[in-house]
């Protein structure tokens, strides 16, 4: 939870407090390897200011309605996000995100 506050305000200048694991991403490669592990944090602003990193130009936020294209894990995880602010459901245990052909990707379960 330190290193995801410490870098929120790396990256963005806000301050937060972490209130959960959202979920937690073992990522898969198209071999069937696991290259990443991704811990998506649940968390509330609680001061800063928003800027840009060292390393941005810009930092920028969206409505929900109109956030631009992501790479597609990350689309992923918005739309469990998304799924749980609609349906109080969060993804299912032992589920990765698997890279398929042309960068795609999907959900595997575990066996």
């Amino acid at each position: 939870e330190q290193t995801a506050c410490r870098e929120i305000e790396e990256e963005t200048g806000l301050k937060i407090r972490v209130e959960e694991i959202f979920h937690v991403y073992p990522f898969f490669d198209a071999a069937g390897l696991m290259n990443a592990v991704t811990y998506v944090y649940r968390a509330t602003v609680t001061g800063g200011m928003f800027k840009p990193g060292d390393d941005a130009k810009a930092v920028n936020s969206f409505p929900l309605s109109m956030i631009p294209p992501l790479v597609p894990a990350h689309e992923e995880i918005l739309r469990d996000y998304l799924h749980l602010r609609q349906h109080g459901e969060r993804p299912e245990p032992g589920r990765w995100l698997h890279a398929g052909q042309g960068g795609a990707v999907s959900y595997k379960k575990a066996a």
